[in-house]
Order: C-alpha cells, then sequence, then structure tokens
C-alpha cells in the first residue's frame, strides 16, 4: 500500500465502511486523487457482501483538498453502479464547501453523517422504506 495513505476496510451491517488516512503533505501529489480512488474502489469490491450494498467512507485527517474530492467520486460511481449509497463521515468542516462547488454533495446516493453510527442508521432506514 502506497505510503501516502492508508485505509482500512471491514463490513458492517452490510455496508462495507472504509476508513481513510492519508498527510497533510500528500494532499500537494496531483496523483494522490487517482490512487486512493482506485484503493477505495478496490477494498470496496473485496469486501462487497452483495448488490445494493452501500459504502461508508471515514475520513480521519484534518484537512482535504480537490484530490480527496475526485477520490471520493471514482468511488462514488462504483458505489451507485451497484446501486448503494455512499456516506462520508469526519470530512473536514473546512473543507465542506468544495464538496459543494465541486458539486459531489449534491448527487443523488451522495450524504453526509455525524458519525459512523448515524449514517449505519441512515442507510439502515433507507433500505427499509
Amino acid at each position: 500500500m502506497p505510503e501516502d495513505f492508508n485505509i482500512t476496510s471491514r463490513i458492517e451491517r452490510g455496508s462495507v465502511v472504509l476508513s481513510v488516512q492519508y498527510s497533510p503533505e500528500s494532499l500537494r501529489d496531483p496523483g494522490l486523487g487517482e490512487r486512493l480512488g482506485l484503493e477505495m474502489v478496490r477494498l470496496y469490491e473485496a469486501n462487497l457482501p452483495g448488490p445494493g450494498a452501500s459504502c461508508v467512507v471515514v475520513i480521519q485527517a484534518a484537512v482535504a483538498a480537490s484530490v480527496i474530492v475526485r477520490a471520493l467520486y471514482t468511488l462514488y460511481q462504483k458505489v451507485r453502479k451497484q446501486a448503494g449509497q455512499v456516506f462520508l463521515v469526519g470530512f473536514p468542516e473546512d473543507c465542506m464547501r468544495s464538496l459543494a462547488m465541486l458539486g459531489l454533495s449534491s448527487l443523488r446516493g451522495f450524504n453526509s453523517a455525524e458519525s459512523e453510527e448515524q449514517a449505519l442508521k441512515l442507510i439502515s432506514a433507507s433500505e427499509n422504506r
């Protein structure tokens, strides 16, 4: 795994949970978005419990940049093809505006949550409708 980021994955209540860590310095690398996005997709697919599985992405970093948004969009495309949703947790508050400016937060099936637990509850509630 590249040294500029670390992702752990697991299944929780039928959803894939990805915990993402990266260094602020790595945000200067224009290739980070592509590598991070591809690795998130790989882990999502490797842990996919079945069709329609949603994904909770827990960001464990104090800053973000457009390369992170690009990575999230790559994952979003894959999850939506599986008819799932993406829930983003822990995205730095100062950077939330970039999600809106780049259009990601307005996409159907892309959501934010306060915590991993809240995201899992929202996924469960949407599946039980």
